[in-house]
């Protein structure tokens, strides 16, 4: 049995319907845990550093700290009067990045130095 036009062009309308509902929503990505988040800290921030692997006083390369053990708080939340602000100290290189993936997107973002 053919499905009729009529049954194409409603279900069209329906996932139509649904696709923009979604569109128009925000998700907000900040939290006061960073629940969506996950982190990848590298080495200390050293002066003079080269993009090299550093080296401990023994000439054996540091390895970076790795995934998830921000245990010096490189990236926290602050709670301003504005909302949750991001604090990123800079003291060790870094990066966060979503734990869900995002395609075709807007993001709004406000940032202070």
């Amino acid at each position: 049995m053919k499905p009729s036009k009529i049954t194409i062009i409603a279900l069209l309308c329906t996932v139509f319907q649904a696709n923009s509902q979604t569109m128009n929503e925000w998700e907000n990505l900040l939290d006061a845990d960073l629940t969506k988040w996950e982190n990848y800290l590298s080495y200390r921030h050293q002066i003079g550093y080269n993009g090299n692997i550093p080296k401990d006083k023994l000439g054996n390369e540091i390895q970076p700290i790795g995934y998830n053990n921000d245990v010096a708080n490189v990236f926290s939340v602050l709670n301003e009067s504005e909302g949750l602000v991001l604090r990123i100290s800079g003291e060790i290189y870094g990066a966060l990045f979503t734990r869900k993936s995002y395609e075709n997107y807007h993001l709004t973002l406000k940032m202070k130095w």
